[in-house]
């Protein structure tokens, strides 16, 4: 199991807009906890804890207690809303994770190791993951912090399935289409070489060049043509 992090939160009781713009104000952050048969909880957490929590969610699943006062919750992050420019956590949610619950799902983060020994890569190949998470159920004691999935013996071209990941005892995949890609190692777009590039503007250039000496050899010919016909006029006079 994932260690179990410590908040400390203040209940809120005014909710809207504008008292959630006063708490990220004073460098606060709203958040919830809800659950089926439970009630739902509002309240605050610091900017700094919740921007953390949300860091450490990117990379591993989290159990967390939440302590309201007096009292201490168990919960899980559910959902991050984050400020469009600056990415930072501007609301919470969190789910219940109460004595009664047995398993619960869970988005488990996905860990890539082994890219610096695949030889797919170091041929100039490129790692495409199509999951960064995966939706699992499993059990609350025996949530993994992540799914590891080693590239080290891949190639360029091969593609992993969903089918083709060993998931720790316990987790269970909550995606039925087991053939979905997961990841690939695809090899670099094919570059056009430089000279099959300039090739259509060299043939243009040839052209060019010829039709311009061929435009020159005509104005030539015309210009001698010019001179005899004076020379032939010259003779005439001077008969």
């Amino acid at each position: 199991m994932s260690d179990t992090l410590l908040i400390q939160a203040n209940l809120r009781e005014k909710v809207g807009t504008g008292p959630a713009r006063s708490l990220r104000a004073t460098g606060n952050v709203p958040a919830v906890i809800y659950g089926k048969g439970e009630e739902s909880k509002l309240f605050s957490m610091s900017q700094k804890e919740a921007d953390m929590l949300y860091n450490q969610s990117q990379v591993r699943s989290a159990i967390v207690n939440i302590k309201i006062g007096d009292k201490s919750y168990v919960a899980l992050p559910k959902q991050f809303s984050l400020h469009p420019v600056t990415d930072s956590v501007e609301h919470v949610d969190f789910m219940f994770v109460g004595d009664q619950i047995k398993e619960v799902r869970i988005n488990i983060p996905i860990r890539i190791k082994g890219k610096e020994k695949s030889m797919g890569i170091k041929k100039g190949g490129v790692l495409n993951v199509v999951f960064r998470s995966i939706p699992c159920k499993v059990d609350k004691d025996k949530i993994p912090p992540f799914i590891e999935i080693d590239v080290s013996a891949m190639d360029v071209g091969v593609t992993l399935r969903l089918k083709d990941i060993t998931f720790p005892a316990g987790v269970k995949l909550l995606i039925k289409d087991l053939n979905h890609t997961f990841l690939r190692l695809t090899g670099k777009r094919k570059i056009v070489e430089e000279a099959e590039i300039k090739a259509p503007t060299a043939e243009g250039g040839e052209e060019a060049k010829e039709e311009g000496s061929d435009k020159k050899e005509g104005d030539e010919k015309s210009k001698e043509g010019d001179e005899k016909k004076e020379d032939g006029g010259d003779k005439k006079e001077k008969k």
